[in-house]
This record gives structure tokens, C-alpha cells and sequence, in this order.
């Protein structure tokens, strides 16, 4: 079975695929009706039990000037010692994967709002000082992360957006820990590269 990390990559690397592709029926000819689109690094911080950051990607096709359609990865970038439970001491490491949906307020502007939701499922893990990972402290859980971002686009192709967000996280056991302690608000931050309606 695929671990997390290596579907990260995939969805990344499938959404980035999918962004050239559709740039280049863009450009084919006047006559053929493109589909323009985005890749996206971005930068996350968390308060879910402490202070904690996450890296990742996201990549999406343009349904109409508003409205987009995509996908995401994100990893746990940071060392994140437990001090709760059985497990108290080790390292935990969290990352997920899913689609992702928004809606840009304003397209024309160079300044305007974003709302993206954010839905899929992450993993969960725990490992020693030495790397191993522990087989029983592994769980699966759903992610819903709702995004309202401010975007600003100096060039038709380039865009930075910097906001806040909501994670709500279910259906995750870890002993010392709750779904609460994963849930929470944070900061986002993300450059976009691609064409833009």
C-alpha cells in the first residue's frame, strides 16, 4: 500500500500534469476552447497542539474565470515531540491528501478574495529517536481545511494570496491525544504559477 508521503507526490505531481496539459490546449489555436489552470507550492501555520508547520501543493484547472477544481498534498515539515500518552517522547508526523475547491471574488482585480474547501484523508504516525516507526500508533482520519485568502496578481501568469483557515480533522485515535487537538485555525500562505482566466 502507498504511504502518505509517496501519495503526496503522486497527487502533486498528477495536479502539475494536468496544469500542463491544459495550458497547452490553451495555446493550440483560436478556434479550440482551453482550459487554463495553476500549480501551487504553500506554506501553512498550525496551532493544533502546538505551533506547527506544513508544506505542500496543490494544483487546479479553471472550470470557468471564478470557479476552480484540483488537488493537494501536505506533510508535517517540523519535529513534533509528543508529551502526552504511551507515547510520550516520540516523534509524530502527519500529512494528507485530497481535493480541493474554490472560488476567486473578482478575477479581473488584481487584489481580490479566494474561498477554497479542502477535502480528504491524511495519516498519522509515530516514531522513536531513531527513525523506526511504531506499527501500532499509525491511524487513518478525514480532513475538511476551509481557506479564505486575500490574492494578489502582478503578472497574468504569477500570484501570492496569504489567509486564514480552519482544519477539522475526524475519525483520528492517538492515544493522549483527540480529534480536537488536531482541529483548529492557522495561517496560509501560497505562490500560484499557471493561466489565469
Amino acid at each position: 500500500m502507498m504511504n502518505m508521503k509517496s501519495l503526496i507526490i503522486f497527487i502533486f505531481f498528477s495536479c502539475f500534469t494536468i496544469s500542463v496539459f491544459s495550458q497547452e490546449e490553451e495555446n493550440d489555436g483560436a478556434d479550440t476552447v482551453g482550459i487554463s489552470g495553476y500549480i501551487s507550492p504553500f506554506f501553512q501555520i498550525t496551532n493544533m497542539i502546538k505551533q506547527s508547520y506544513f508544506v505542500g501543493g496543490t494544483g487546479a484547472i479553471f472550470l470557468d474565470q471564478n470557479f476552480f477544481l484540483g488537488g493537494f498534498g501536505t506533510t508535517m515539515s517540523n519535529y513534533f515531540k509528543t508529551e502526552k500518552g504511551k507515547y510520550a517522547g516520540n516523534e509524530l508526523d502527519l500529512g494528507g491528501g485530497g481535493i480541493i475547491m474554490g472560488y476567486i471574488f473578482y478575477h479581473a482585480k488584481k487584489i481580490h478574495p479566494v474561498v477554497t474547501l479542502w477535502g480528504g484523508g491524511g495519516s498519522i504516525s509515530i516514531s522513536d529517536a531513531n527513525k523506526v516507526r511504531n506499527k501500532d500508533a499509525y491511524d487513518d482520519f478525514l480532513l475538511i481545511n476551509g481557506t479564505l485568502e486575500l490574492e494578489y496578481r502582478p503578472l497574468k501568469f504569477l500570484s501570492m494570496g496569504v489567509g486564514v483557515q480552519y482544519q477539522k480533522v475526524s475519525g483520528l485515535f492517538l492515544d493522549g491525544y483527540s480529534e480536537k487537538d488536531f482541529s483548529g485555525p492557522g495561517f496560509y500562505f501560497n505562490i500560484k504559477a499557471g493561466l489565469f482566466q
